[in-house]
């Protein structure tokens, strides 16, 4: 408690609290400023401010990653986000306090990569590096995202291929019957391969006639089942390869081991059957755009095509489609059936 000193006449700020050492200071004018005093030490003890944590961006960048892996990201996921910040530090030529990165020295790195790889690389590039300061913004770690104000670039107008139907029946013909069940499963679920790969017998429901997808195609990349109906020839091939599952190899396409199927292994399946049924080269993904193709020519509404591919959003679907498709309307014709209706209305109004 503030007491005045009799001799000098100044104010004592007497602080006492539980747990602590008790500490005096001399000299105040008055009372209040010696109360003061004493409040703000109870509050300082009481209420510690957290620590600040000086981080440079190479140390903000690897919290982040180690981040990303403790939540289950893919290693090439990880790597590729880790070549980003790599290559914007490098860009630099330091490594500064990440506080101190503002909008100018990421927008002088996006121009750079823009300059050198175009608009498409850099408007990924700038997805990863805002994840990254979104994550430090979460935590109190720093005040601003730099990426905020910067706009997107301008990107070249690009079409994936979308391999025709006899070219994937010819990649069929070539193919052994491992193989064929993999592309014919792939044509039927219009699944990632990453989804073919993580396929195992539990995953099949044949008395429900239902197949259950695992894909990380999700935000945060939560791993996340989708379940989809089955159709006749997929519940053929499903219930054969459900007679090789044993408890040692529940993988619908294990290796020669009983093992999980590589990635490796499964993305050299297409290129090598392509070249041997004299085709252009294409994935099992391009087998995904082939159907989506064509139910987008079958006027398949855009939200049951949403739902075939999975997507969560209505605008992933419609921006996967225009990569793919000139999607045409009806519009032209629709508006000559408006203005004839319109006509025949003013002709019944003007009985």
């Amino acid at each position: 408690m503030a007491y005045q000193d009799p001799k000098t006449k100044k104010w004592v700020g007497d602080s006492r609290v539980t747990g602590c050492p008790r500490k005096k200071k001399r000299g105040f004018k008055t009372k209040r400023a010696a109360k003061n005093w004493e409040n703000t030490r109870r509050e300082d003890l009481l209420n510690p401010k957290p620590e600040q944590i000086q981080l440079t961006t190479s140390e903000a960048c690897l919290r982040y990653l180690e981040h990303c892996k403790r939540r289950g990201f893919k290693l090439n996921t990880y790597r590729y986000k880790a070549n980003i910040y790599k290559s914007m530090i490098h860009f630099w030529e330091n490594d500064p306090d990440i506080k101190a990165v503002d909008s100018i020295m990421i927008e002088e790195f996006f121009d750079h990569i823009f300059d050198s790889s175009g608009g498409k690389t850099v408007n990924r590039y700038k997805r990863e590096i805002k994840s990254l300061f979104n994550y430090l913004k979460k935590r109190h770690l720093i005040i601003n995202d730099p990426t905020s104000p910067i706009d997107d670039y301008e990107e070249e107008v690009f079409k994936k291929y979308v391999p025709p139907a006899e070219d994937i029946q010819a990649v069929i013909n070539v193919a052994n019957e491992f193989e064929s069940d993999i592309i014919r499963t792939t044509y039927h679920t219009a699944a990632r391969s990453g989804e073919i790969r993580q396929l195992t017998c539990d995953d099949v429901d044949l008395n429900n006639n239902a197949l259950t997808l695992w894909t990380r195609k999700r935000k945060n990349g939560n791993f996340e089942a989708d379940t989809i109906d089955m159709s006749q020839s997929l519940s053929d091939i499903l219930q054969k390869k459900l007679k090789s599952c044993t408890k040692d190899c529940p993988w619908i396409f294990p290796n020669q081991k009983g093992k999980q199927l590589s990635k490796y292994t499964l993305d050299n399946i297409m290129p090598r059957l392509c070249k041997k049924a004299n085709v252009k080269s294409f994935g099992l993904h391009a087998i995904r755009h082939h159907i989506a193709v064509q139910l987008a020519h079958k006027n398949w509404p855009l939200i049951k095509i949403q739902k075939f591919l999975r997507h969560k959003r209505a605008t992933t679907t419609d921006i996967y489609l225009r990569s793919l498709v000139n999607i045409k309307t009806d519009g032209a014709s629709i508006l000559d059936d408006l203005e004839l209706s319109m006509k025949k209305h003013n002709l019944i109004e003007s009985r």
